[in-house]
């Protein structure tokens, strides 16, 4: 057989066509590597935004919580007064009052509001997933604290209860616990007086 009598398409048949399954072994190969490396980058994701939900929850509550505690102490210091009616500088608001609500008894009028802003201080929003802080005084024993939780749709979530024994490591053991223990925290209360 000669070379003019071979076919031309015989002699230039395409790869894919002589092994059928080549192409197709390629493209799945391919498919799987993509999918494998979009599966790691997934993962990778979804552990930073447990570590960055962790950090966030780590600072925001300890800079929340030593705001109020400031603008308590803001109040104690600047209206404590012999005369004044009921001998106590400590907002007197009930227990489990929001902390948006606390006034300051021995301010004048217009500057009761320890969060009204006439100062320059605003309570920001809590912490996202976190119930708004509350005030709990208990007189006459004179303990005084602030608290709050994570909403019940998070209180299963580990990064939020991490970030809340980072936020009880920013305080001795006399300023706050955990609730209702340290070492898997659903809440925080940190003391104001005790």
């Amino acid at each position: 057989m000669s070379p003019a009598d071979i076919r031309p398409e015989r002699r230039f048949r395409p790869a894919a066509r002589r092994h059928p399954g080549f192409i197709t072994g390629q493209v799945l190969l391919g498919l799987i590597l993509m999918a494998g490396a979009a599966s790691a980058f997934a993962l990778s994701q979804f552990e930073m935004a447990g570590t960055s939900t962790m950090t966030r929850v780590g600072s925001e509550v300890p800079a929340q919580a030593n705001l109020i505690r400031q603008q308590i102490s803001n109040c104690v210091i600047n209206y404590a007064t012999p005369a004044a009616s009921s001998g106590r500088p400590y907002p007197e608001n009930a227990a489990g009052s929001n902390v948006r609500d606390l006034l300051c008894p021995n301010a004048p009028a217009g500057r009761q509001a320890l969060f009204g802003g006439f100062d320059g201080v605003f309570l920001p929003q809590p912490p996202a997933g976190f119930s708004e802080w509350t005030y709990h005084p208990t007189f006459p024993s004179g303990e005084i604290y602030i608290q709050t939780s994570i909403v019940a749709a998070r209180q299963n979530s580990q990064a939020y209860q991490q970030g809340l024994v980072q936020a009880l490591s920013r305080f001795t053991a006399t300023e706050a616990i955990g609730l209702p223990n340290n070492i898997n925290p659903t809440g925080i209360r940190i003391w104001i007086r005790r």
